[in-house]
């Protein structure tokens, strides 16, 4: 399968915010005088924000609304976005090595807030033919709609789509849709059950070599892109 368009996951693929995620959620457990499991931490991954603390709410038995744990949440996750979240290593290799060649997307659980703070403290929009967010979404992941979202804006079938997951929810999600999945675990992921994924990258840059592969199965170099596209492929 030669992909015609590379979705890419946000938490925990394109930033490393999921460590920001755990800390804060701790720390309104603790407010509450509970405390979070690794297990609980699996089950949030991946869905939209009110369905994720609707499965904080409902296994630590809360009495807090799942939108005030939501409102909560979100004001103290903005500042981390803003101040301390940072991008994963090989992010920024593997968007430029597929930039002007292959349309890219962004597909996430996050809220579109999120998405344009992070795209614009690291100008990422740049790279992106579009971006479905669970603002977009009725259900998130491990359902499919997200992915079928994304695949649709972009033109492409789901099957020519190559979609990039950190989490075990996502890759159900990208394989309930019809995409070719690869798996690239984060340090809070990698026990998570990725068999399911097409394939289960080392990191970022073991992704984009093995979708360098997929696109260029002759074993041939990629084609170096003229001064004028790359100047043309710099622009928003």
């Amino acid at each position: 399968m030669r992909p015609l368009a590379i979705i890419f996951d946000m938490d925990g693929l394109m930033i490393d915010s999921e460590r920001h995620y755990r800390e804060v959620q701790i720390e309104m457990g603790r407010k509450r005088g509970v405390k979070l499991s690794p297990e609980i931490f699996g089950h949030m991954m991946g869905r939209t924000p009110i369905e994720s603390l609707r499965v904080l709410k409902e296994e630590l038995h809360l009495d807090d609304s799942a939108e005030d744990l939501l409102a909560e949440r979100t004001a103290l996750m903005r500042e981390h976005m803003r101040h301390d979240v940072a991008l994963m290593p090989g992010l920024r290799e593997c968007l430029d090595a597929f930039h002007g060649r292959i349309p890219m997307a962004v597909a996430t659980g996050s809220q579109r807030e999120f998405l344009m703070i992070i795209a614009e403290r690291f100008d990422l929009a740049r790279y992106f033919a579009t971006t479905v967010t669970a603002d977009d979404v009725e259900r998130g992941k491990p359902g499919p709609e997200v992915y079928d979202t994304t695949a649709r804006r972009l033109g492409v079938p789901q099957d020519r789509c190559v979609v990039l997951e950190d989490a075990e929810n996502g890759c159900i999600a990208a394989k309930r849709a019809g995409c070719y999945c690869i798996a690239v675990p984060s340090p809070w992921t990698g026990t998570q059950d990725f068999s399911v994924a097409d394939y289960v990258a080392e990191d970022l840059l073991d992704a984009k070599t093995h979708i360098e592969r997929m696109m260029n199965p002759s074993g041939s170099p990629p084609q170096p892109r003229r001064d004028d596209e790359k100047e043309e492929g710099k622009r928003p």
